[in-house]
């Protein structure tokens, strides 16, 4: 077998290479759009199936999925079991989707499992029987099981990455499925009604496996039903089997379940929409405490809970102005965005930086943000799908405010946002993953700046 990467920036370099759904669909010569799982059975097949040795948890949804899945692992590790977690996207470095206890996934084993998978790779290349070579996310989807099986995991919690039905994750054989809140989102490749994002979404749905189901739309709803139904899937319901309460004159709350009531919750990420996550989460290890999977303590669920962190979620990033990070980018999750900083913060002005993928539904968004920003700053983002600054502009005349401004480069774009905002206001960047990360890299860097300076000083 050829040992292709020595190092990590080579492995690096060849993954990118490959057909990247997250970027759009500006295919190379020996790449195709089609969806399935043929490819990333036949690339499994050629490391030997280490999926089919996966202890999964598999977790899909419109919101919420990420942070849903981080929640289970946390519990889970903290219950005392090995546990991988496999995410995505990724806000800074492509490793956070790969973890182990916590732990991004180190170089070496990157290069480690793409070296055993390339020979296969390589002969793929070439078209046969219509099909090409794996994508981007396959590969990595890939790794990510050779990885999990490498450290001899008790569990893998995986998130979906698109839809379900034809996900690359949606070869494993999960011992639990989760279906987060469904809404409208990337419509041109999962459908343009609920139902029918629905019905992508449960296409997770196995034969007599458990499913624990957020709070949904009732168009959603019943597909999920439906699916269970004809699966027969035990299905677990919020509202019905399990739900969230706020304690009063608290900042902590409860989790009931069909497994036990729990009190004194606690979360690290901010927002009512984490509560509803934890409470799903709970359902989950409910599930696996209930089947005999795993063991638990209440104070292991809290623990676990508590400690849960995932980047881009409401982070607050700095205080002075306050200053948040999101990834929000679809309508439902920026008003959940909204509702949580009109809650969790007190601020005289709302300054947001902002920009946005062209087949996102940017007049329902921009409407939303129209009607809460004090300004809004549009900027630039390393996507191909991205809409121009300027582009957003006019957009955002078409609402019929001109509160806003256009600024491309984003270091500026964060220093106008903050000077708009003045001490006692709030910025907030949103609109997508790699605006995300690219903002959190320059206030790290502003931060390390100052704290330089003073210590001179």
């Amino acid at each position: 077998m050829p040992q292709q990467f020595a190092s990590y920036a080579e492995a690096m370099d060849y993954l990118f290479t490959l057909t990247n759904y997250e970027k759009g669909f500006n295919f190379k010569p020996r790449t195709t759009p089609k969806l399935g799982l043929e490819r990333m059975s036949k690339l499994l097949e050629s490391v030997g199936n280490p999926e089919k040795r996966l202890r999964a948890i598999h977790i899909a949804g419109t919101k919420g999925k990420g942070s849903t899945a981080t929640m289970v692992a946390n519990v889970l590790t903290a219950a005392g079991y090995r546990t991988g977690l496999y995410l995505s996207p990724h806000v800074e470095d492509v490793r956070e989707r790969i973890q182990a206890n916590g732990q991004w996934i180190p170089e070496a084993a990157v290069c480690e499992h793409l070296n055993r998978m390339y020979d296969y790779l390589r002969r793929s290349e070439v078209k046969e029987n219509g099909l090409y070579g794996p994508t981007f996310f396959e590969v990595f989807t890939a790794i990510s099981f050779m990885y999990f099986e490498s450290e001899r995991l008790d569990f893998a919690v995986a998130e979906v990455g698109l839809g379900g039905r034809l996900d690359a994750t949606n070869v494993l054989s999960p011992l639990v499925c989760a279906i987060t809140p469904v809404s409208m989102d990337h419509t041109e490749r999962l459908g343009d009604t609920l139902e029918a994002i629905a019905g992508e979404k449960a296409g997770i749905i196995k034969q007599d496996v458990p499913v624990v189901c957020g709070p949904q739309p009732p168009e959603a709803l019943r597909v999920i039903e439906q699916t269970c139904r004809e699966r027969s899937a035990p299905l677990y319901c919020w509202g019905r089997d399990f739900s969230a309460g706020k304690a009063p004159n608290d900042a902590s709350f409860s989790i009931d379940t069909w497994a036990g009531s729990f009190g004194g919750i606690r979360l690290r990420m901010i927002g009512e929409h984490q509560a509803l996550n934890a409470a799903t989460a709970a359902a989950v290890v409910s599930v696996l405490k209930q089947t005999g999977q795993a063991q638990w303590s209440a104070e292991q669920l809290r623990g676990g809970l508590a400690s849960a962190f995932c980047p881009a979620r409401v982070e607050l990033v700095r205080q002075r102005p306050i200053t948040i990070v999101d990834a929000a980018h679809n309508p439902a999750s920026v008003q959940a965005l909204l509702g949580t900083l009109r809650a969790s913060f007190n601020f005289d002005r709302l300054i947001f930086v902002f920009a946005l993928a062209r087949d996102k539904d940017v007049s329902t968004i921009l409407r939303l943000i129209a009607a809460e920003a004090s300004h809004v700053v549009f900027t630039s983002m390393a996507n191909p799908r991205a809409l121009t600054p300027e582009e957003l502009g006019e957009k955002m005349q078409q609402t019929g405010s001109d509160r806003f401004s256009v600024m491309p480069d984003l270091r500026q774009a964060l220093l106008h946002a903050e000077t708009l905002a003045g001490p006692t206001g709030l910025v907030c960047v949103c609109g997508s993953f790699y605006l995300a990360g690219d903002a959190r890299r320059l206030l790290a860097e502003a931060e390390q700046t100052l704290h330089r300076k003073s210590a001179i000083a």
